[in-house]
């Protein structure tokens, strides 16, 4: 009736039953490269925004990162190019914040 298997509609009546009847919340979990915001922030900065995302994955890797992919380093570095990283008005504190807010951590402004 639902368009969906009968599975799939169970669990999702147990996890309204288990919220108390409301709509169960989604917990969005944290991104693997958060954490490492602050080091992310001084390569782009000390190379003028000019450095790969594939050369900050690996030294992340290196710093132990345990992420599977460098889309997430790609993100991060793109992110840090957009928001002026190239004359160093992006602050180490402000990345955080922005890793915070895409992945449902803080409020935005």
């Amino acid at each position: 009736l639902a368009g969906c298997d009968h599975k799939t509609v169970a669990r999702l009546v147990a996890a309204r039953e288990a919220a108390g009847g409301g709509v169960p919340v989604r917990a969005r979990s944290r991104a693997l490269v958060y954490p490492f915001a602050e080091k992310i922030d001084e390569l782009v900065d000390r190379s003028r925004a000019r450095v790969r995302a594939d050369v900050v994955h690996g030294v992340l890797v290196a710093m132990g990162y345990e992420g599977s992919s460098y889309r997430t380093t790609r993100w991060a570095v793109a992110e840090g190019r957009s928001h002026g990283h190239q004359r160093g008005e992006v602050t180490a504190t402000h990345r955080a914040e922005l890793c915070g807010r895409r992945w449902g951590e803080t409020d935005g402004h």
